[in-house]
């Protein structure tokens, strides 16, 4: 019973996997239609055939919202994959330490502080620079 229930398990990880697939290969053919529409809106421009050019700004305009829909839809699918393959192999080590596919989420505290290093670090570096050039 077990094994049947794992093999159905795994049939529905595959299924999920094909429509993520499916999302992306449609995600490449929208972007290819949308940069096809830019360019054929340069040309139109080039040859001031501005009536043709609404029609174009249309197509690609719902190309790109396509694209990103398609992206948000395959990167929600595929983190979801990603937390059932976590859980999956975690439910399965034995050890006391757990096993993690998907990094950490941690927010930044004070963020000025690396900005303010940075700033430091570049302050050095044109001083160097400064010596070098005298």
């Amino acid at each position: 019973m077990s094994e049947e229930s794992d093999i159905r398990y795994i049939q529905e990880r595959l299924d999920s996997l094909y429509e993520i697939d499916t999302k992306i290969v449609t995600l490449l053919d929208n972007m290819s239609s949308a940069i096809s529409n830019l360019h054929e809106g340069k040309k139109m421009i080039s040859q001031s055939k501005e009536e043709s050019l609404e029609e174009v700004k249309k197509q690609f305009k719902e190309n790109c919202g396509n694209v990103y829909e398609n992206l948000s839809s395959a990167v929600i699918g595929l983190r979801r994959e990603i937390k059932l393959l976590d859980h999956r192999t975690n439910a399965n080590v034995v050890s006391d330490k757990e096993v993690r596919i998907l990094p950490v989420n941690i927010n930044k505290k004070a963020v000025w502080v690396g900005e303010w290093k940075l700033n430091q670090e570049v302050e050095n570096l044109e001083a160097m620079l400064e010596e070098k050039a005298s």
